[in-house]
């Protein structure tokens, strides 16, 4: 017991010792699934999205209460008015007991010689108003209110005298506590540990989507996206990556319908390098996270190849494997090439993989490969008969599927073996996936 006592204290001390991760007291205090609505909230993104009414507003880079920057405000009369730009508030914090606060500092001022308080869009007031007092060291100052249940809100600063002295401001908040919310740090922390800025992000909020495309928003909230489809494909637009820096982001097709769902990054923005990704099948998924420049899949939907309208032969008469129902071998009667088309480009890291099933059935894989950036398919019953996918080069969209084969390349339908027409109930599909 003695032995593990001292090891413990050990490790206390070395944690006390090295202060490479020490943060700032009063983030310590705070809950640590705090969101913050506030933009650039520690003006570490010099003075956007901050209008001051008069006086001198101005960027302050030396002993900063956070970061590597603060403001400082000196007003030069009474009820100017320093104001953050108004956020929409998240549908997750409608109603909910929300929090304001604000890291100052006010070496010369007198008690009272400014206030902040929380405002929506038109000004109203929100919260009780906070007299500041004076103070020669970095201190906190918070209020609690209830967030309205639509609308917007800011962060006011206000001077209460005609000529008051300078005070310096540091990250300002608007948000919850709630620990059904996470605040994501969306900047890189200092030396110390220092966090510069938050992006608020609401992990428990899940929006379900059936009738409509719909637009994730910056400030929504919702990190969970359900999508019933029913026959007809629906879109999911994302927000701008610059604004949504440390966002994960789940959206689920949740239903057996055909359509499919279409998640498209902003503008050109890219998701896996793609400006479209699809969910095909019931219970398939994409999550992502956001870097503020793309998104990227921490875990992908498999994707499945359809009829593409060029280069087919033979009978080809009707949409061959199209998506995730795969189509059946009941109307091949000669020897001919099927081509499938990816509605994404064949990756170096792409697994793809021939899957055929009897009515009723589970899907089975044959046989799929990956050699040299060339991707081959085939499989066998016997010396007769059977499919094979002719190697396509990678950065393409196509493949080209061989019926009735009893070779790689070359040979007759049904030589020795039996017809395919005995395979009405067998059906074949194509897959793509990434591990």
């Amino acid at each position: 017991m003695s032995l593990i006592r001292n090891k413990l204290f050990g490790f206390l001390a070395f944690l006390i010792a090295f202060n490479g991760f020490a943060a700032p007291q009063d983030l310590l205090d705070q809950d640590k699934s705090v969101v913050n609505i506030l933009l650039n909230p520690g003006f570490e993104n010099g003075l956007a999205r901050w209008t001051a009414s008069g006086g001198t507003l101005a960027k302050e880079t030396t002993n900063p209460g956070h970061g590597t920057a603060s403001a400082s405000w000196d007003a030069s009369g009474s009820s100017q008015t320093l104001k953050s730009t108004a956020v929409t508030i998240p549908k997750a914090l409608y109603g909910n007991s929300c929090y304001a606060a604000i890291h100052y500092r006010a070496d010369t001022i007198t008690t009272n010689d400014y206030s902040f308080i929380v405002q929506d869009g038109s000004n109203a007031d929100i919260s009780a108003e906070v007299l500041l007092a004076q103070t020669t060291k970095w201190t906190f100052a918070s209020v609690s209110f209830t967030c309205p249940t639509s609308g917007s809100l800011k962060l006011t600063v206000t001077s209460k005298v005609a000529n008051p002295a300078a005070i310096l401001l540091d990250q300002l908040h608007v948000g919850s506590q709630n620990s059904e919310v996470l605040g994501a740090i969306s900047a890189t922390p200092t030396t110390k540990g220092q966090v510069t800025s938050y992006f608020g992000v609401i992990a428990s909020a899940v929006k379900t989507v059936s009738s409509a495309n719909y637009s994730v928003l910056t400030t929504d909230g919702y990190a969970t996206v359900l999508v019933t489809t029913g026959a007809s494909d629906r879109t999911i637009d994302l927000p701008a990556a610059a604004s949504n820096a440390g966002r994960r982001l789940e959206i689920v097709k949740v239903d057996s319908g055909a359509g499919f769902v279409l998640i498209d990054a902003n503008a050109s923005e890219t998701i896996d390098s793609e400006l479209v990704q699809y969910i095909m099948a019931q219970f398939d998924k994409w999550i992502l996270v956001c870097d503020g420049t793309a998104w990227y899949a921490i875990q992908s939907a498999p994707e499945y190849a359809h009829n593409s309208s060029t280069a087919t032969t033979g009978n080809d008469t009707t949409s061959f494997a199209y998506g995730p129902d795969g189509k059946t071998f009941s109307n091949v009667t000669a020897y001919g090439i099927r081509r499938v088309r990816f509605k994404t480009t064949i990756q170096k890291s792409d697994n793809i993989v021939l899957q055929i099933k009897a009515s009723g059935g589970n899907w089975v894989q044959l046989l799929g490969n990956n050699d040299n950036g060339l991707h081959s398919l085939a499989f066998q019953n016997g010396a007769d008969y059977g499919v094979n996918v002719a190697a396509t080069a990678v950065n393409s969209t196509d493949m080209n599927v061989q019926i009735g084969s009893y070779g790689y390349s070359n040979g007759a339908y049904g030589a020795a073996g039996q017809p395919w027409s005995n395979f009405n109930t067998m059906s074949w599909r194509v897959k793509k996936y990434r591990n």
